[in-house]
């Protein structure tokens, strides 16, 4: 059986808090890959320098489209049980609405949990799958 979701913990204002992050459909994995290789050098790098660059790169309209992509991917962990963290381009779970650096990083760990087959498994920082 295929595994297409993984438990990541990532702080939030402090607190470590759960994730659970749901590898993007083939459609759409697609389209992030092909994004990834239109920034890659004929070098091997590492994923993390790689998806460094594609932020720096990208449009903001791209950007904005990718972290919607991913974070529609996501859900947190809360005592009620799992909350989407991004229902379209509204929030699921509002306290991440202004915290910039964790749906940064939640973004980062969806495309390498997404892409992670593609990719040398020494050139990811992911966290193991739990």
């Amino acid at each position: 059986m295929r595994i297409i979701t993984k438990t990541i913990t990532l702080p939030v204002d402090g607190s470590p808090t759960e994730f659970r992050l749901t590898k993007l459909d083939a459609f759409s994995g697609v389209c992030l890959l092909q994004t990834m290789r239109r920034y890659q050098p004929e070098n091997e790098e590492s994923l993390d320098s790689l998806l460094n660059r594609i932020f720096d790169s990208l449009l903001q309209s791209e950007l904005r489209s990718l972290m919607v992509m991913c974070l529609n991917a996501v859900e947190v962990q809360l005592p009620a049980g799992w909350q989407p963290v991004l229902i379209g381009e509204d929030w699921g779970w509002p306290d991440l609405q202004y915290n910039t650096r964790a749906c940064m990083a939640l973004t980062f760990q969806e495309i390498i949990w997404t892409l992670h087959d593609f990719f040398d498994e020494s050139a990811s920082s992911c966290p193991p799958e739990s």
